[in-house]
C-alpha cells in the first residue's frame, strides 16, 4: 500500500538488496595492523622497553620479568584452541594496577591514547602491541578481571563475538566458576608472583598486574600474519643477555620504577620458587638540598627558580602540574645490579656492580615553554623539561668520585639507541619517529618557523631546558668537589666537544650549552690555583703561549690563567666570541703590561 503514491520504504529496501550490494570500503585487518606496527619495532629490546615505559607511566615501581619452560595441561580449557598457548611463556608483573581507562586504552591500536598526559612518555600508544613480536596470545590478569587478546581469532573460536574486537575479558569476582570449570586454563597463573585462586571464602583480587606472554614455536610461526619470529631457549638465552646489559641504562631516567628483576623456572620447577637471573634496583642517595653550595648559589638558585615560577603561572604547564615540584633540581642515584652466575640464561661477565649517577633536571622558560603553552603544545602534552646525566665513578668506602667519560646517548624515558657525541645522557621529552629510534632533526639548516613542529619542538627544548640542565650539573660537579664529595678532576672533563657530535642538532645544542657557560657566573673553569668563571678567567693567545715561562709569569703576576684545551677554545670562538676576546691576553698586551711591568718592577728593585 503505498501513500500520496510514495511506495513503501521496505519495498525499496527489498529491491536494492536483490541488487547484490556486498559491503565494502576501506579495511585493514587487526592482524595486518599489527604486523606493520611491529616492523618498526623488531629488535629484541623493543617489548621489553615497551612494558617497562608502560609500568611506569602506571605509576608502578617495580618490575618483574619471568621466563616459564613449563607445558602444561591443556584439557579443561575456555576454548579448545588454547591449547597450543599452554607451553612456555614470558611473564611480566609490575605493581600498579590496571585502572578503567587502562582497559580501554589496551584494545586501541597504535591510538593516541597518552597525548596531553605529560606524565606519560609512551606518546605513540604503540607499547603493548611490541608483545606480539614474541607472542599470538597475550593475557593478563590485574584486579578482579582476566583479559585475552587473540588478533588470528582462532583460540579464541567462539567465545570472539566480533572479529574487529578480537579479545575477551572474564571478571572472576562475578563468575568465580570459571575456576573451577576450566582449572587448566588457570593452572600456569597460580603461583607466579603472588597469583593465587585458591583463597577459600574471598573473592579472587590481584594487586598489580600480570602479562602472560605464550613463545610463539616454530610452527606457529610459519602460520602467523603478524611475525614470523619463533623462541628456543638458546634465542631467548641471548635476548635475556641483552637485556641484562642494558637495564641499567634503562632505569636511570624513569619517574616511578626503581627496580627491576628477571626470573626463570624449568619445565618441572615450583612456580612460587623461580631461579633468579638477575636484579638491577636504583637508589637516591642525595637531592639538591644536600648538593646545595654556599648561601649565594642557594638564593640565586632560589630567586631563579622563584622567576620561572612567576613565568608558569596560568600557564598549562603550570596549571597540569601545580602540584609537582617545579623548580630545577639535582639529585645523585647509586644504580646497583646483582647476576646470578649459577643461571644459564645471565652473563657470566657481569656479577655484581654499583653505578653512581649524578642527574640535574631544568624546566625551559623560552621558546620550549612557550610552544607547550601553544595549543599544539597543550593537545600533545608538551612537557619543557630536560635532564642531563653524569656517571661518577669511585667506591663506596670512601663516598668519593671523580666524573667519568661515557658514549651519551638521547633518551625519552628509556634510552632511544641515539648517540650524541657528548660525555653525558640526555633525557627530555623528544619528538621522536614512531620506532623510537631516532629524533625529528633539522635537515635544511637555519631556524625557520616554517619547518615541522617536531623538529622546532626538539630544538627549543636543546637550546633552552637541556642547556641549562648540562650548565647546571658542570656547576654542581664543582660544588661535589669542594665539599670533598669527587676527587680532584680536569675542569673539561664532562664538556661538548663539536668535533664529535654526529649531527647539526647535537652541534647547535653544544655551542648553546657554551653560550651559557661564557654567560653563567658560575665558576666552571680551574685557574693553576682556583676554579674560576669564564668573566674571572684569562686566556692566553697562542702567540703568548709560544713564549717561555709565559704561563708561570702570568700565574706569578696574579692572573687567574685558564689553558683552554683546543676543542674548547674553538668552541667559545665559534659561540662566544666577544667574551672570549675580553678575556684573552695576546701578545701586545702581554708585552706591555705584564711583561714591561716586571722588567720595572726589577729595576726598581
Amino acid at each position: 500500500m503505498s501513500l500520496l503514491g510514495t511506495p513503501p520504504l521496505s519495498r525499496k529496501l527489498a529491491v536494492t538488496e536483490t541488487l547484490g550490494f556486498q559491503q565494502s570500503g576501506p579495511y585493514e585487518p587487526v592482524t595486518t595492523r599489527l604486523k606493520n606496527i611491529i616492523k618498526d619495532h623488531n629488535d629484541d629490546m623493543a617489548t621489553f622497553k615497551e612494558l617497562i615505559q608502560n609500568a611506569d607511566d602506571a605509576g608502578a615501581t617495580e618490575i618483574k620479568f619471568l621466563v616459564d619452560w613449563r607445558q602444561n595441561k591443556a584439557e579443561k580449557l575456555l576454548s579448545p584452541g588454547l591449547s597450543e598457548t599452554q607451553g612456555p611463556a614470558l611473564w611480566v608483573y609490575n605493581d600498579a594496577l590496571f585502572t578503567d581507562r587502562d582497559f580501554e586504552n589496551i584494545n586501541k591500536l597504535a591510538g593516541a591514547t597518552k597525548i596531553g598526559n605529560q606524565d606519560k612518555l609512551g606518546r605513540f600508544g604503540i607499547g603493548f602491541c611490541t608483545v606480539y613480536n614474541i607472542t599470538d596470545l597475550p593475557s593478563f590478569i590485574s584486579r578482579e578481571y582476566i583479559a585475552f587478546f587473540d588478533p588470528h581469532t582462532t583460540h579464541l573460536g567462539d567465545l570472539i563475538k566480533d572479529n574487529s574486537r578480537p579479545g575477551i575479558r572474564l571478571n572472576l569476582k562475578s563468575n568465580p566458576v570459571a575456576l573451577s570449570a576450566f582449572p587448566d586454563q588457570f593452572k600456569p597463573y597460580q603461583g607466579i608472583f603472588g597469583c593465587t585462586f585458591e583463597k577459600k571464602g574471598e573473592p579472587f583480587f590481584y594487586d598489580g598486574t600480570l602479562f602472560r606472554l605464550p613463545l610463539r614455536n616454530m610452527r606457529q610461526a610459519s602460520e602467523s600474519e603478524i611475525c614470523n619470529k619463533y623462541y628456543n631457549e638458546q634465542q631467548f638465552a641471548q635476548m635475556i643477555s641483552a637485556l641484562q646489559e642494558n637495564v641499567s641504562k634503562m632505569l636511570l631516567f624513569l619517574q616511578n620504577v626503581c627496580k627491576i628483576s628477571f626470573f626463570q623456572i624449568s619445565s618441572n620447577q615450583n612456580p612460587s620458587l623461580p631461579n633468579a637471573v638477575f636484579e638491577v634496583q636504583k637508589e637516591t642517595l642525595e637531592t639538591f638540598s644536600s648538593i646545595g653550595s654556599p648561601s649565594d648559589r642557594l638564593t640565586s638558585e632560589k630567586n631563579n627558580n622563584h622567576q620561572l615560577q612567576s613565568d608558569l603561572y596560568g600557564s598549562w604547564v603550570f596549571e597540569q602540574h601545580s602540584h609537582q615540584h617545579r623548580v630545577n633540581s639535582s639529585r645523585i642515584v647509586s644504580i646497583q645490579s646483582q647476576a646470578y652466575p649459577s643461571s644459564p640464561l645471565v652473563s657470566s661477565r657481569i656479577q655484581r656492580s654499583n653505578e653512581v649517577w649524578l642527574i640535574t633536571s631544568c624546566y625551559g622558560d623560552r621558546k620550549s615553554l612557550e610552544m607547550a603553552n601553544s595549543e599544539d603544545g597543550k593537545l600533545n602534552g608538551l612537557l619543557p623539561k630536560a635532564e642531563i646525566a653524569a656517571l661518577l665513578s669511585g667506591n663506596d668506602k670512601d663516598k668519593q668520585w671523580k666524573p667519568a667519560k661515557i658514549v651519551g646517548e638521547a633518551f625519552l624515558g628509556l634510552p632511544l639507541g641515539v648517540e650524541t657525541g657528548f660525555p653525558i645522557h640526555v633525557n627530555g621529552c623528544f619528538a621522536a619517529t614512531t620506532n623510537r629510534r631516532n629524533l625529528w632533526e633539522d635537515t635544511s639548516g637555519g631556524y625557520s618557523s616554517q619547518k615541522p613542529i617536531e623538529v622546532l619542538w626538539n630544538q627549543y627544548l636543546l637550546e633552552d631546558a637541556a642547556s641549562k640542565a648540562y650548565v647546571q650539573l658542570l656547576e654542581d660537579i664543582v660544588t661535589l668537589h669542594r665539599q670533598g664529595k669527587v676527587v680532584e678532576f680536569p675542569f673539561d672533563a664532562l664538556w661538548p666537544d663539536t668535533e664529535k657530535t654526529p649531527s647539526k642538532t647535537w652541534t647547535k645544542f653544544a655551542y648553546t650549552v657554551y653560550q651559557n657557560i661564557a654567560s653563567s657566573p658560575a665558576p666552571l673553569l680551574k685557574s693553576q690555583s682556583q676554579w674560576v668563571s669564564v668573566r674571572d678567567g684569562v686566556f692566553l693567545e697562542e702567540g703568548v703561549t709560544r713564549l717561555p715561562e709565559s704561563y708561570p709569569i702570568m700565574c706569578k703576576c696574579g692572573y687567574n690563567v685558564v689553558q683552554l684545551p683546543r676543542f674548547i677554545s674553538d668552541a667559545f670562538h665559534k659561540s662566544a666570541a666577544q667574551v672570549v676576546v675580553e678575556q684573552t691576553v695576546t701578545l701586545d698586551t702581554f708585552v706591555c703590561d705584564v711583561f714591561f711591568r716586571i722588567l720595572t718592577n726589577c729595576q726598581v728593585t
